[in-house]
């Protein structure tokens, strides 16, 4: 289902592309369908529920640009509350945060479309809490979520000149969340240094929480292809393809490297059993983490 998702994907950007709105919002309504889908069939699966923000996303700007208020601001509406509930289940979760204030900038834009001058303002404030968040507790910001940040930073007072903007805006925002230690980086030191079997123990309740089968989604992709590469680097063959399949992000330049790696490798093997030298070879070294 997710591999329909990309296709539609791809499809839609061909009119999007040509300009023939119309076809664009047939195509991601499509998208969208496969999304729903997939959210529906896992609540828990935070990658579907991103998915279908994103689509949901993309079919509000396509109705602004068309001139459907109306289907736009359902689209943006839908599209905040996903991205308010991911926010608010990880704090820590800087791509989270920052998919929040996108759909905070996004309805301030639909908002100065409409006119609509007090909505710009809970948005435009509502954008900049979440970025202030952000960088107080030194989390990542991308190039443009930073520039943004900048402008609304540099805003020095509010229009009726009382406090500060920045000011203001601080002191009415929720005590932020301590975020919770992160025990990921360590596990992907164990690897790091070369301590593959340790960096596996570490990993394996992150990646199958609470003894589960199957590996939870939801876990960053850092820490499942961590696990994979765990796997290589103690030279566990049957590990690594075992679980590199199960990885949905095969799109990813990460996994695409070791699917690249695990085919060379097959490729000896098979010379090895042709030619009567059964021994199978050694997983050839990894890129450096």
């Amino acid at each position: 289902q997710r591999d329909l998702f990309i296709s539609w994907s791809k499809i839609s950007d061909v009119p999007v592309a040509q300009g023939d709105l119309t076809k664009a919002c047939q195509a991601y309504e499509q998208v969208l369908a496969v999304n729903q889908r997939l959210a529906a069939s896992d609540p828990a699966n935070a990658a579907w529920q991103r998915d279908l923000s994103v689509s949901l996303n993309k079919l509000g700007d396509l109705a602004v640009a068309q001139g459907d208020l109306a289907g736009a601001l359902r689209y943006f509406t839908q599209d905040m509350a996903i991205a308010e509930r991911l926010a608010a289940s990880d704090p820590a979760n800087a791509a989270w945060q920052r998919d929040l204030a996108v759909s905070h900038f996004k309805l301030y834009q639909f908002a100065q479309k409409q006119g609509d001058e007090a909505m710009q303002q809970a948005k435009l404030r509502a954008c900049f809490l979440v970025l202030d968040s952000m960088k107080q507790r030194g989390m990542h910001l991308d190039p443009q979520s930073a520039q943004v940040y900048a402008q609304l930073a540099g805003m020095q007072r509010r229009e009726e000149g009382s406090l500060p903007l920045v000011q203001s805006m601080r002191a009415a925002a929720p005590p932020a969340p301590a975020p919770k230690p992160d025990p990921i980086p360590a596990a992907l030191a164990l690897l790091a240094a070369g301590r593959g079997a340790e960096a596996i123990q570490a990993l394996r309740p992150l990646v199958f929480p609470n003894d589960s089968v199957e590996m939870d989604h939801r876990t960053p992709l850092e820490a499942r292809l961590g696990f994979v590469r765990a796997f290589w680097v103690t030279q566990n063959q049957d590990g690594v393809k075992h679980y590199l399949p199960r990885l949905p992000e095969q799109d990813d330049p990460g996994v695409q490297a070791i699917c690249a790696k695990l085919a060379e490798w097959e490729k000896g093997l098979s010379w090895a059993q042709k030619t009567g030298f059964c021994k199978k070879p050694q997983l050839p070294p990894l890129d450096t983490l």
